[in-house]
Order: structure tokens, then sequence, then C-alpha cells
């Protein structure tokens, strides 16, 4: 389909999986003349070119389960421009509202397509790196209700609370996603730092030694649970919430696109819930 061309513009670098089954590529269109080609700046042809693949794309798979991601795809494409070399990958990728719109009906749809899975996975993590809180908030709440639980988002979606110091809202997003079974490896240590930030030392350390009985490692959380933890063994209780120490967009990973649990598994939502399995778990 030419999808791998744009993984860039909407996932921040390659993508071992750009969810493009179910995506029709279309009929190629006639190359544009030379002359107009030629025209434009040098290093604006490829998103020129990508700009219409994924117009191409949108067309191609109007009326077809694909129909909402690939529209959503061809608004993220269009909003890119031209940014800083020294820039990161993910720095470079525009996230405009109306891309996110798109984005999110797209996920609210029964059994979204994978593009919109894979879509929405990355997109959470780039929202966390580009600290679009607001947005992540307004924009992925909505999928991750529908189809709760996916982990991703719900990693996310705490995270933009963390980063708000509402450790509280925090929590329970992600308490009944750790109770359902959700949370496994390094994310525990997410949780244990969030416990730790609100006071709960005896629970942040039960979730700590989760994460240790599974040998994860996740440096960040590590450190903003122990910081929290040691605070309120000075005496002086818990020092209050301070900002996560978020970096590459999934936080306690290095790897922005490292959405799974460290075990490999799957990051959409779980087990492509049928329609109504979803709930808001508040």
């Amino acid at each position: 389909t030419g999808l791998e061309q744009l993984d860039v513009l909407v996932f921040g670098g390659p993508h071992a999986d750009l969810g493009a089954a179910g995506v029709a590529a279309g009929p190629a269109e006639r190359a544009e003349a030379p002359w107009r080609t030629l025209s434009r700046r040098a290093d604006e042809r490829p998103r020129t070119n990508r700009a219409r693949l994924a117009d191409r794309l949108a067309r191609a798979n109007e009326g077809t389960p694909a129909a909402a991601a690939t529209r959503a795809l061809a608004l993220q494409v269009d909003a890119q421009r031209r940014s800083s070399p020294f820039e990161s990958p993910a720095q470079r990728v525009e996230i405009p509202d109306e891309a996110l719109a798109a984005w999110r009906d797209a996920g609210l749809l029964d059994g979204p397509a994978p593009l919109a899975r894979s879509a929405l996975n990355d997109l959470a993590a780039l929202c966390v790196e580009k600290r679009l809180v607001a947005e992540g908030i307004e924009f992925l709440t909505p999928p991750a209700d529908r189809h709760w639980p996916w982990p991703t988002l719900e990693r996310a979606l705490a995270l933009c609370q963390w980063e708000l110091l509402d450790v509280d809202a925090a929590l329970e997003r992600y308490e009944p996603f750790a109770e359902e079974g959700g949370v496994r490896g390094r994310d525990w240590w997410l949780l244990a730092a969030l416990r730790a930030q609100a006071g709960r030392a005896e629970d942040a350390r039960a979730a700590a030694e989760r994460a240790r009985s599974d040998g994860a490692r996740a440096p960040e959380w590590e450190d903003a649970y122990r910081a929290a933890v040691d605070a309120a063994g000075d005496g002086a209780g818990p020092a209050g919430p301070v900002a996560p120490p978020v970096r590459h967009g999934s936080g306690g990973s290095t790897d922005p696109h490292d959405h799974d649990h460290g075990d490999g598994h799957d990051h959409g939502p779980g087990g492509d819930p049928a329609p109504g399995d979803g709930r808001d778990p508040r």
C-alpha cells in the first residue's frame, strides 16, 4: 500500500507493525509533470509525495472498515511541516487537534482497524513525550474507555495525570487496570511510583516487589519511587507529587515505540474486544 512510507509522520519513526491489514492501496496515480516537481524545494518533494499517497489511501478506503483510520492518516500527513534536523523524530511530528480527533473517532469504532490501533498506540507515546497533556486526556480517554483495558492508552493517561501532579487521578485510572491483571513487567514500577507519591508506602513497596520478581527495570520510575519512599521515611510524610521523569514517550523505556509490557505481548485493546466490552473503569 505504500503505508510504510508514512510511518515517520504518524509514529515518530520506523514501526514494526503499521497495522496495514485491511488497507486498500487504490489505483496508482499519474505522476505529476516533472516541471511541477522541480519547482518545489528538494526537501519539500517527499512531503508532497507522502501527502498525495495518504490522500490516495483515504479515497481508496472510503466506505470500508479502514475509512476512518485512513482519513485520520491523511489529516495527520497534511499537517506536517519542515522541521529542524536537530529535533528527534518524535519532535518533528505535528499532532494537530483535527487529526487527533479523527484518530479518536477511528478508535471508537467497534473493533478499530489495525491502522487505528497502531496509530493510537504510538500517538499515545508521542503525547507523553511531547507533554501534550490536555490533548492526551481529551483524545485518548474516549477510545481507552470504549475498549478498556487498552494497556498503552491506560499508561499514557496515567502519565498525563501525573504530569498534572494529580497522582490520585492517575491511580484512579491505573489501579483498576492493575486489578484486572493488566499491569506487567516495568509498569509495576509506574504503579509503585504513583502509590509512593500518594503516600501509600506499603502498597508502593508491594508493587515494587512485583516489578523485581518480574526482573523488570524502569530506572526513571524506580528513582521516582525511591525518592518518594525515602521522603516518607524521613518522618516528614509524603513530600507531595512531582512531575514524572518522562523521556522517549513510554516513560520507563528508552524506545518511544516500546508499548508492550516488557514481555513482547500485543499492546492493542485487550484481546480486540467485541462491541460493548469496553467500559469506563471509574
